[in-house]
């Protein structure tokens, strides 16, 4: 089962933040959706479904945007 974790970042904006495969299919990462944005983190931080909000507002800032 996939854990998607939902937050708040300080603009305002709501983020989904789940676990998917990379397309070159060795390494997990974060996939952070908005209404408006796609972004992708990688690799996968260890135990990132306990990691507070506020970090995870600053691995979706360092995220890149898919596209």
């Amino acid at each position: 089962m996939t854990t998607v974790r939902t937050f708040i970042d300080s603009r305002g904006v709501r983020w989904e933040v789940s676990e998917f495969l990379a397309q070159h299919g060795d390494s997990n990462c974060l996939r952070f959706t908005s209404p408006a944005d796609v972004r992708d983190f990688c690799p996968l931080p260890d135990e990132w479904e306990t990691l507070p909000d506020s970090v995870l507002e600053r691995l979706c800032r360092k995220a890149t945007p898919e596209g």
